[in-house]
């Protein structure tokens, strides 16, 4: 996920914290999920895990860039250094 053409910083970052949480909220269905294969029988690799935790750091990333821009793009008031 990068900024869409014509997407404001704040709105970039609005869709980059509800991408952050539903990979959150993902990860942490994950052991359930995990726990649930192993009782039927099925033995696999932690590759769901794994993958949960590749987007959730992709997320992460994402959002972090995106509250870069809002800051950039935010004036700062007349007499305040910014903080850069």
């Amino acid at each position: 996920m990068r900024r869409n053409p014509g997407e404001s910083a704040e709105q970039w970052s609005a869709r980059a914290a509800a991408e952050y949480q539903a990979a959150w909220n993902a990860l942490g269905n994950e052991p359930q999920r995990t726990l649930t294969r192993i009782a039927e029988g099925v033995h696999s690799s932690d590759r769901g895990y794994d993958e949960a935790m590749d987007r959730l750091a992709a997320a992460d990333c994402e959002r972090g860039d995106a509250v870069i821009a809002v800051d950039r793009e935010r004036p700062s008031p007349r007499g305040q250094a910014r903080h850069c």
